[in-house]
């Protein structure tokens, strides 16, 4: 197995993960701290398909915008933000990429005469290291108290899986959450993940979701060291597991290559046929496909002026 484009990465995977209502709910219930745990209603959470990550902020996180309206204010409700790092190293740059962002989201309320809803970003990291990350004001040094009122201030909950304690997380009852979580704490220690393969295989076995379990799965392939033969590992946890995840793999691999031919195909028909002029006859032979096939591609792209 060596088919790296398939593998997830982390925002990938916790995005996915997170479209995934029931998921989703569990992980906020679990790690959202207990002052907003009481003041929002998390099993009314909805996912929305807003997104306020501009072209700057596209290189640092992605992001899973929900509505969830408060426990005793039906009709009030608050935009739960999930943003995913993209990188797995302390950035002091955070808090200002923040705000851009808080910024672009209540423009956009604004611009589409939303009401004013108040924006709680949650940022996942999963990162190495502890990180006590700063608020903005902390990083001005020799300025007035007075002259700090002009500097903007917010909160936001950072979570940092590196702090997950082990023991609370071998009590969660969600068992899909523990496997991720678990898996997430240990992404950087491959040796620690390892010791921990057979519960976190044990907990997905438990999951009823079965695409949810094959992605994780894809994930921990990309994180454990390939002379550590995690296939004989899960065979050895649990055998009907290990079949099913050959099975979804070797089904990946090969919709990705067939995938990687289909966009070679229509490369050489758009560089033939709008570049060079070359006949359809000709160019039928070149990609070795019926020429109804390849008039139908051209005709697409003539809409669409590209391949």
């Amino acid at each position: 197995m060596s088919e790296k484009n398939i593998r997830p990465r982390h925002d990938q995977l916790m995005k996915h993960l997170m479209t995934d209502l029931s998921f989703s709910r569990g992980f906020f219930e679990y790690l959202l701290p207990l002052e907003l745990r009481e003041k929002l209603d998390i099993n009314r959470l909805s996912l929305t398909k807003s997104s306020y990550v501009d072209n700057q902020l596209s290189e640092h996180f992605a992001d899973v915008v929900f509505e969830v309206p408060y426990s005793d204010k039906s009709e009030v409700s608050a935009k739960l933000v999930l943003l995913l790092e993209h990188k797995s190293y302390k950035d002091e740059k955070l808090p200002y990429q923040l705000m851009r962002y808080l910024s672009n989201g209540y423009v956009d309320q604004i611009i589409n005469n939303k009401s004013l809803a108040p924006i709680i970003p949650v940022i996942f990291y999963h990162g190495r290291d502890r990180w006590d990350l700063k608020k903005i004001r902390a990083g001005f040094s020799g300025v007035y108290v007075a002259e700090l009122n002009y500097v903007p201030e917010f909160d936001w909950v950072f979570i940092n899986t590196h702090d997950l304690e082990e023991s609370s997380l071998l009590q969660l009852e969600d068992a899909l959450l523990l496997s991720v979580l678990l898996t997430k704490k240990y992404s950087h220690h491959p040796d620690a993940l390892l010791k921990r393969i057979k519960t976190i295989v044990s907990a997905l076995s438990q999951a009823s979701n079965y695409h949810h379990r094959q992605v994780i799965l894809l994930y921990l392939w990309e994180l454990v060291p390939k002379e550590k033969d995690l296939i004989s590992i899960i065979q050895k946890t649990d055998p009907r597991m290990a079949k099913e995840f050959i099975s979804h793999y070797e089904a990946t691999v090969t919709k990705s290559r067939e995938e990687g031919l289909e966009k070679k195909k229509r490369e050489v028909i758009y560089k033939a046929y709008f570049e060079e002029g070359l006949p359809l006859n000709l160019i039928s032979r070149l990609v070795a496909a019926p020429e109804t096939e390849v008039a139908a591609i051209i005709e697409e792209m003539e809409q669409r002026k590209e391949p």
